[in-house]
C-alpha cells in the first residue's frame, strides 16, 4: 500500500495543478481546490511513511481508511455528475473517476484491515529498509519508462535521418 500511495504521490507532484483541476470539476470552489490538492498529496505521503515507520498505529490504519473512503466518495460524486472528471489518481492523464474507485475500497479497507491485525512496530532500520526498498522500486520502474523514451526517440532519430538527409547524423 505504500508504495502505490508513493507511486501516487510522486506522479501527482508532477502536476498538482492536474489534482486541482479534478477537485475543481468536482464541484469545490477555485479558491479551495488547489490547497485542497496540495492536503491530499501530503495526507498521500504522509500515511505512506506511517505504513513503512509505524504501520502498528491506529492512525496509520486510519488514515488508509480515510483516504480509501475519500477517493472512493470522489468516484461516487464523479459518476452523478453530467460530465466526465478526470482523474489524477496517479498524475495527469490516469483516466476517469468513477466506478474504479468505488471497487478500490475494498482492497483499501482490506489492506488496512491486514495492517490492524499483523502490524508490528518496526524499528528504525527496518523502517528505512522498507522506504529504500519501496523508493527504489519506484525509481527502477521509472528508469525502464525513459529507457523506452530514449530507444523509441533514437528510433525516430534514425528514421528522420533517413527521410531527411540534410540532417546530421551526430
Amino acid at each position: 500500500m505504500a508504495a502505490v500511495l508513493l507511486w501516487a504521490v510522486q506522479e501527482k507532484l508532477r502536476k498538482p495543478a492536474a489534482l486541482a483541476e479534478t477537485i475543481r470539476a468536482l464541484g469545490v470552489p477555485d479558491r479551495i481546490s488547489f490547497p485542497a490538492a496540495i492536503f491530499t498529496i501530503a495526507a498521500e505521503a504522509g500515511v505512506a511513511v506511517a505504513l513503512l515507520f509505524r504501520p502498528d498505529s491506529p492512525l496509520t490504519q486510519l488514515g488508509v481508511m480515510l483516504l480509501a473512503m475519500l477517493f472512493a466518495l470522489a468516484g461516487l460524486r464523479a459518476l452523478r455528475l453530467d460530465e466526465r472528471v478526470p482523474c489524477s489518481c496517479f498524475g495527469a492523464g490516469s483516466g476517469r473517476l468513477g466506478i474504479p474507485q468505488i471497487i478500490a475500497l475494498v482492497p483499501w479497507l482490506a489492506g488496512a484491515a491486514v495492517v490492524h491485525d499483523g502490524a508490528r512496530r518496526p524499528d528504525l532500520p527496518a523502517g528505512a529498509a522498507l522506504f529504500a526498498a519501496v523508493a527504489l522500486g519506484i525509481v527502477a520502474v521509472r528508469t525502464m519508462a525513459v529507457l523506452q523514451t530514449k530507444r523509441e526517440a533514437r528510433a525516430d532519430r534514425l528514421s528522420a535521418q533517413e527521410m531527411y538527409k540534410w540532417l546530421p547524423s551526430h
